[in-house]
């Protein structure tokens, strides 16, 4: 698999961020769906599927300590 661009992991973790900040399970509004379409699709229009790939994204990416130098 390849490696994504900078900006869409930017981009995936901004999204997962909304979600997080707008997400409550059980509550038919605020599941992804619904979430998706009143708050998410008004910054970033996207698909239902496309939502979900940039949160596996953003929930697989290696954690980075603050200590450790980057090179880029």
């Amino acid at each position: 698999m390849a490696t994504p661009h900078q900006n869409t992991i930017k981009k995936a973790l901004l999204v997962t961020e909304l979600l997080d900040q707008n997400y409550e399970q059980g509550n038919q509004a605020k599941m992804m769906h619904g979430v998706l379409r009143s708050k998410i699709s008004k910054v970033y229009p996207m698909s239902y599927r496309t939502l979900q790939r940039y949160v596996k994204l953003a929930r697989n990416l290696p954690e980075v300590k603050q200590d450790q130098l980057s090179l880029f």
